[in-house]
């Protein structure tokens, strides 16, 4: 159950991160920031990205390891 929680809890925090992100690219297009600044940007939300896909491949196998 506390896995479930955690995963929950963290895709939660994902999508959060996702939305703002797009968000954020699409302010940042109407405002007419320069393009490095906004792909700066949307690199550090590329990241987290990756980084939570990591974190929860690395869950979903703690939790077959302790299911054995």
């Amino acid at each position: 159950m506390e896995k479930l929680m955690e995963i929950s809890t963290g895709t939660i925090a994902f999508s959060t991160i996702l939305g703002v992100g797009g968000a954020l690219g699409s302010l940042m297009l109407e405002l007419h920031f320069s393009f490095p600044f906004i792909f700066f940007v949307e690199m550090f939300y590329i990241l987290g990205t990756l980084i939570f896909i990591m974190w929860l491949r690395k869950v979903c196998t703690t939790k077959e390891l302790s299911h054995e």
